[in-house]
């Protein structure tokens, strides 16, 4: 089956699409001919995989003037789409001529719409992308109930991809917690500063752990004055001995932080799917998920970590569990190994490819 993949976005490490998509088409690549065309100029992290172009290849910015198959696909797949839903291929689209699956990526749920100010004719245009697909791909079942049920009459769930590492959790300290976060310091998406609230209120207990917060990540200009009052939140809670800011990690200086860490904190007020938590389950790390981060059901059914409501309280209440539990970190750790399995390439990928199929044939089906 010939996939085309379509996306709008930059090689930015610090999202977490940059590391989801990749390893969406890489897992379809393993099973199916695939062509990921990516709307934007040249993009040097993505340009030696050998199904990946862009603009630079292919400038018309248009499906049929992709060379043959992938001018006519059995399938294209759209990887979010805002910005490509007001372009000339999201005009391509809605004509008919090839049927395609929209991956929201958490764009159809209304408190993400909200809290990005999302412009209205992008968002009309987007709306109109979704409603005339073959399907959406949800990444949860989580983010289906969070984006409602009027988009589409047709959807299923497959989530992201993530591969194990050859490394993982082998020791925990033993004088203290060592808590990590890694991502966007965008403290109102994020949940950060729920989690500081939630670290204020249980101060005492956090220090008798000997627990250490680390918060890794940069900050765009839009968040930088929430990123201010974040840090005087931190201070204001006198908990500037425990909490500490550091700037993004990547690549090997991320593996080595994840394998120093005991516990990895996603207090999300919403998501898609957090690969930054995959990730981190991946090399064997217990979590604090809240419902935000739409896996807390998994971590609770695989007893991975502890989770919480989106509120301080809540999460207060999970650290709190955390602590009284760390002699339980090495049977979470493997927990989280056996939950990482679940999104393995193979799984995910074989599971992708019977359902691109089931709609590609449903249409070639109609049209004959």
């Amino acid at each position: 089956m010939n996939v085309l993949f379509l996306s709008y976005h930059y090689d930015a490490l610090f999202t977490g699409p940059a590391y989801s998509i990749p390893g969406q088409i890489e897992a379809q690549s393993g099973i199916d001919n695939v062509f990921w065309y990516n709307l934007i100029s040249e993009s040097t992290v993505w340009r030696s995989l050998p199904y990946y172009h862009d603009l630079s290849d292919y400038p018309n910015g248009s499906v049929h003037d992709l060379p043959e198959p992938f001018s006519h696909p059995d399938i294209i797949v759209v990887e979010v789409g805002l910005s490509l839903s007001t372009t000339r291929i999201g005009i391509e689209l809605m004509s008919g001529d090839i049927p395609y699956i929209v991956i929201p990526r958490d764009a159809l749920a209304k408190q993400p719409q909200e809290y990005r100010s999302i412009p209205t004719e992008m968002l009309v245009a987007y709306s109109v992308l979704a409603c005339n697909a073959s399907a959406i791909q949800y990444l949860t079942e989580r983010e289906y109930i969070n984006s409602g049920d009027s988009w589409n009459d047709r959807h299923t769930i497959i989530p992201n991809v993530v591969p194990l590492p050859g490394k993982w959790k082998t020791v925990f300290h033993q004088d203290r917690i060592q808590c990590l976060f890694i991502g966007r310091i965008s403290p109102y998406h994020k949940g950060l500063d729920l989690l500081v609230e939630a670290c204020g209120q249980i101060r005492d207990e956090l220090r008798r752990a000997n627990c250490e917060i680390i918060i890794c990540g940069p900050c765009e200009k839009e968040h930088m004055q929430e990123f201010m009052d974040l840090r005087d939140q931190v201070a204001a809670l006198d908990l500037e001995d425990m909490v500490a800011f550091r700037k993004g990690v990547y690549g090997e200086e991320k593996e080595r932080l994840l394998l120093e860490s005991d516990v990895f904190l996603t207090p999300s007020r919403f998501e898609g799917q957090p690969m930054s938590l995959l990730q981190a389950l991946s090399y064997g790390l217990p979590c604090v998920a809240t419902t935000g981060s739409t896996m807390r059901e998994q971590v609770d059914a695989f007893h991975a970590g502890w989770t919480a409501d989106n509120t301080s309280q809540s999460i207060a209440q999970a650290l709190k569990r955390m602590i009284q539990e760390k002699d339980r970190l090495m049977e979470y750790s493997a927990n989280a190994r056996r939950l990482a399995a679940e999104y393995s390439p193979e799984r995910i990928g074989q599971k992708q490819h019977e359902f691109y199929s089931e709609i590609a044939n449903a249409r070639s089906g109609s049209l004959n």
